[in-house]
């Protein structure tokens, strides 16, 4: 998975499937492939893959930003397990887990967010590790 964030950090655009889905919608376009490419790529879900919204308000985003400023941009949910009940960190955006500007999430919180990004093909997990790839 090779993706990049926009609008800072509201989408995340899977460039592999982006780039499939528009290789599709030009051979469709051209009537090469008389809208096969699209139907194909519709009963796979590509095109549903291709741009993703990272909501704040669920922490979705506030964990993708932790997870990017990261120099190798890696971790674990245990690293993140760490910061419950202390200072929010992320302050700008709009969290349903901020109590008192403290962070409220819980350790179920944490896993359901990471495998939320993972279904979203914005983080990948191997093992215990999540990580972003650019």
């Amino acid at each position: 998975m090779i993706g990049i964030i926009l609008d800072n950090y509201k989408y995340h655009i899977n460039l592999k499937a982006a780039t499939i889905t528009l290789v599709a919608l030009v051979l469709d376009l051209m009537n090469l492939t008389k809208g096969a490419a699209a139907a194909v790529l519709n009963l796979l879900g590509i095109n549903l893959r291709a741009i993703s919204a990272i909501p704040s308000e669920n922490g979705e985003r506030c964990l993708l930003i932790e997870v990017c400023r990261k120099k190798d941009k890696t971790t674990n949910n245990e690293v993140f397990k760490n910061i419950k009940s202390r200072d929010c960190v992320n302050n700008d955006l709009q969290c349903k887990f901020r109590r008192n500007n403290l962070c409220a999430l819980t350790d179920m919180d944490i896993d359901n967010l990471f495998e939320s990004l993972v279904k979203k093909n914005v983080l990948s997990k191997k093992g215990v590790m999540y990580k972003y790839n650019i």
